[in-house]
Parts: C-alpha cells; sequence; structure tokens
C-alpha cells in the first residue's frame, strides 16, 4: 500500500479503508518528490487499444512487454471506463469532463457539423491559462482540430503520420523548450486502429500461415500492431529517460475504446454499433509518475470522464470540470459508470456488475448482466432477476439524469463547424465514410 496527495493506490478497499487513518498520517510528501504544481505532462491517446488485449490485463498473447514494465514501475487501473465506443466523443470528454450524454458530439452521417463550443472549459484551456507550453500532434480524422480539440494548444498539428515520426518530433519539440517551463503535450495516434496494417516484419507475429477467417487476420495483425506501437514506446520512453525528462514529468497511456472481432455472437469487426461489452468500454489507463507513491493497481472502477479532473488535481490545479471525480480524492467510493452507443445501446458499470441493455435489439448477445471481477471476459450472464431490476433502475435514473442536463446546457456546448476536405479524406481512409 502507497500513498499519494490525497488518497492512496490501493489493492483492496477492505484494507485501504482499514488502515485509512494510519497510512494518512504518513502521506507528508519528502522535500525531495516533486510537488504537483512543479510537474508537467505527456499523454499519449493510443486509439481503439481494449485492455483485455494487453497482457497486464490477462492477455495470453505477449503483445506489449514494455507497457507491462512500465506499469508495474507505476500505476494502472484495472477497470477504466469509457463513456462511447467512439473516437471523437470519448475524446472530448477526456477533453471537457462532460459525459457524450450531454455534449451531444459525435460525427456521423446523421449529424455531421457539431464541435465543442469555444465557450467551454477544457483540459488544455485551463492549462494554457496556467502557463503551461501545450502542444499537441495527433492522427486526425476524428480528432481534427475542427471538433474544437485544437482550443488551448499553441501548437495542434492534426496531420497523420508515422506514430514514429510523432515520437521523434515530441522529442524534438521538447529539446526547444526551457527546462524550467511546464508543459502539457498530447499524442494521438491511429496505429492500432483498422484497417490494421502493421509492418511487414510485425505481421508474422501473432498469424497462422492459414487464417482460420478474414476475421481471425484482422485480430492477428490487430495483436501485431499493439506490439509495433509497444516497441515504439519502449524507445520513446528510453530516450525521455535518458533526457532527464521523467524526474518532473506525469506520462500517461490510455485507450479511447476498445475493438470487436466477433465475441459474443456479435459477427462484426469494429467498434461501431450496438455493442457495448467489455471489448469496447473497458480501455487501458497507465501511469508513470515521479512521486513513488503513485504505485501499484487500482481495483475501483474509474471511467475516462475522471480523467481531466485527476489531473488538474495532480497538477495542483484547484480547478475542476463539470462532471468526473480526482479518482484519488475519495479512495474506497464506488462509483457507476454510464456507457453508450450512437445506436441506442446502454450500460452500467456498478461494483462489480456490468448490465448491457439495447431495447431496439432484445437478443442476449446485446444485453445482460456480468460480473466483472468472477468474469472480466463477460463469457457468461448472470441469472439474478432482482440484481438486474435493481441496476437496470439505476441505469434509468443516470440516464434521466444525464438527458435533463443535456437539455439544461446541450446546445450551450455545441457549434456547427463544416468539415474540410482534408478531414473528410481522413475519416474515409479509417473506414468512416465512404
Amino acid at each position: 500500500m502507497t500513498c499519494h496527495r490525497q488518497g492512496w493506490s490501493r489493492i483492496s478497499r477492505l484494507a485501504l479503508l482499514g488502515i485509512a487513518a494510519i497510512i494518512l498520517a504518513q502521506c507528508r510528501a519528502p522535500l525531495d518528490e516533486p510537488a504537483g504544481d512543479k510537474l508537467s505532462v505527456i499523454w499519449i491517446s493510443l486509439d481503439t487499444l481494449r485492455a483485455d488485449h494487453l497482457p497486464l490485463y490477462g492477455y495470453a498473447r505477449d503483445t506489449a512487454p514494455f507497457l507491462t514494465e512500465l506499469a508495474e514501475r507505476g500505476l494502472y487501473f484495472e477497470w477504466a471506463i469509457s463513456p462511447q465506443n467512439s473516437t471523437l466523443p470519448s475524446h472530448l470528454t477526456m477533453f471537457s469532463g462532460i459525459h457524450p450524454l450531454v455534449h451531444g458530439i459525435y460525427h456521423s452521417r446523421a449529424q455531421p457539423g457539431n464541435r465543442l463550443a469555444e465557450t467551454v472549459p477544457t483540459l488544455p484551456k485551463i492549462l494554457s491559462a496556467a502557463g503551461f507550453r501545450c502542444l499537441a500532434r495527433v492522427d486526425g480524422g476524428k480528432m481534427s482540430g475542427t471538433f474544437g480539440f485544437s482550443d488551448g494548444f499553441e501548437l495542434y498539428d492534426d496531420k497523420p503520420t508515422a506514430f514514429r515520426s510523432k515520437l521523434e518530433q515530441l522529442l524534438g519539440d521538447l529539446a526547444e523548450l526551457d527546462e524550467s517551463e511546464r508543459f502539457f503535450y498530447f499524442v494521438h495516434t491511429y496505429m492500432i486502429h483498422a484497417p490494421y496494417a502493421p509492418p511487414p516484419a510485425y505481421r508474422p507475429l501473432f498469424a497462422d500461415a492459414r487464417p482460420t477467417s478474414r476475421r481471425q487476420r484482422s485480430l492477428d495483425f490487430y495483436d501485431a500492431s499493439i506490439r509495433f506501437v509497444d516497441d515504439q514506446l519502449r524507445e520513446f520512453v528510453t530516450a525521455l529517460e535518458s533526457a532527464g525528462r521523467l524526474d518532473s514529468t506525469i506520462l500517461i497511456f490510455t485507450g479511447d475504446h476498445g475493438e470487436s472481432f466477433g465475441e459474443y455472437g456479435i459477427p462484426h469487426v469494429g467498434h461501431a454499433g450496438h455493442n457495448l461489452h467489455q471489448n469496447l468500454t473497458r480501455v487501458p489507463w497507465i501511469m508513470l509518475h515521479p512521486d513513488a507513491r503513485y504505485r501499484g493497481r487500482v481495483d475501483e472502477l474509474v471511467g475516462l470522464i475522471d480523467f481531466p479532473n485527476t489531473l488538474l488535481a495532480m497538477l495542483g490545479s484547484s480547478d475542476q470540470l463539470p462532471d468526473g471525480v480526482d479518482v484519488f480524492a475519495s479512495p474506497g467510493d464506488e462509483r457507476d459508470y454510464v456507457s453508450h452507443s450512437a445506436t441506442g445501446a446502454f450500460s452500467l458499470y456498478s461494483g462489480r456488475n456490468h448490465l448491457l441493455l439495447s431495447e431496439e435489439w432484445p437478443g442476449p448477445e446485446r444485453n445482460g448482466l456480468f460480473d466483472i471481477v468472477a468474469d472480466p471476459r463477460e463469457l457468461e450472464a448472470l441469472r439474478q432477476p432482482a440484481l438486474e431490476k435493481a441496476l437496470s433502475a439505476r441505469l434509468e435514473d443516470r440516464l434521466r439524469a444525464l438527458r435533463r442536463e443535456e437539455l439544461r446546457i446541450g446546445a450551450s456546448l455545441r457549434a456547427r463547424t463544416s468539415i474540410d476536405e482534408k478531414t473528410l479524406k481522413e475519416l474515409r481512409d479509417l473506414g468512416y465514410l465512404q
């Protein structure tokens, strides 16, 4: 058990609550440990990375040995929940602390032209106002600056480039900063995203000579892409350490949503549609913090909606965004997390339970109740009607509250935008548009 700024990284709630008073008395930062108000941030978003395809989360294939090593040196969340199964809305939530059902920005064929309004506070805007140098290099498409992501950044390069190039550019950018300058650097890559195109040398890693199906080949190449990214991250972090940057930098890796390869009887490859099982909604969230008290595994549920407020608190900021919490401020608290698809499916993570509800698709493939502790891959639905009824009522309460909030402020969060030809091409290349 190790302690940190306001709470503890913890293995079990029972242990936490049993010794909380003792640990709290010991949580006084040594003088040689960096204070939050001196730290910088590098956040790398690995688009489409599902947690259960990392060995850190129990996967049999060795897709990410370096991320495993990094998590063992730092801190990781066992169950981090994405609020939506698509890139744009989930990232906007991580930027703004606003649930997708409230901000309502998806970019679909039915809703092609909304962006986050310039008046909405976001993580980069807050940090920029606090004196951070805010820089970003992303892969465009649904991360295009036209959707509001670029607000608050002095550099927002949304031209798709190779992942290695982005990391090299990041190192070059940091070399030009004065060592006294605090920075917030955001990197996003679609390297793991469809069309699953790992470099040729990586393609045989997990593939049979004759794959049984196109779906299997997609899964094998998806895993190979993860391994390629992991190898690039090893080189990158080694360079950061050599430059001494990790002594004063919080390094963060997240997914934004997962990916489906025909599991749960849903014959679909990708992340569109009604599927909200754990393969779509459980994502990695890994941190390496200079403060040695941020170590271990966090078992309690957290959500990507908590990401901005947690980061602001770690940086010593008193600013907080509308929803989500600092997950370290209230150790042991149980929180519910709602996920949804743009096609009308909903899910509720609550404690050790995950409820899926899709009224338009009533089959067992998209509906059911699962115990994510005993059955983390959700292979067998529970048969507990009373618990399912209670959780359904809780989900309905949460949905009503989110819809009321959307009616109250939703229109003020959105602004119209035009999608340029560059972004449209990138969306077509990613398979979002025909």
